[in-house]
């Protein structure tokens, strides 16, 4: 899992974080509903975020959208991307290759 932050839009202050599927890469806002999309690329899943109570964000539904791609591609792709497997911790084999 990956997670997002609610960040105050006058401080910058974090108000809330929420655990999301791996590879958050877009957020689309539904401002009416108070609803944040999440696309996760690694995971092929689309979030639904409640944002009513900011500092508690909730997950109101998500989906998981069809990957033809064979195994070993998707579980190649979270080790690639990801930071847990560096010998520092904050740069993934993507930053370099």
């Amino acid at each position: 899992m990956d997670r997002i932050g609610v960040l105050s839009g006058t401080t910058g202050r974090v108000l809330g974080r929420l655990d999301v599927p791996p590879g958050p890469r877009g957020l689309a806002v539904d401002s009416a509903r108070n609803l944040v999309y999440v696309y996760s690329r690694h995971a092929l899943a689309i979030t639904a975020v409640d944002l009513t109570a900011p500092a508690a964000p909730l997950t109101a539904d998500r989906i998981t959208l069809f990957n033809p791609e064979p195994a070993y591609i998707r579980d190649g792709r979270e080790f690639h991307y990801s930071t847990k497997y560096s010998h520092n911790g904050a740069s993934s084999c993507d930053s370099c290759h």
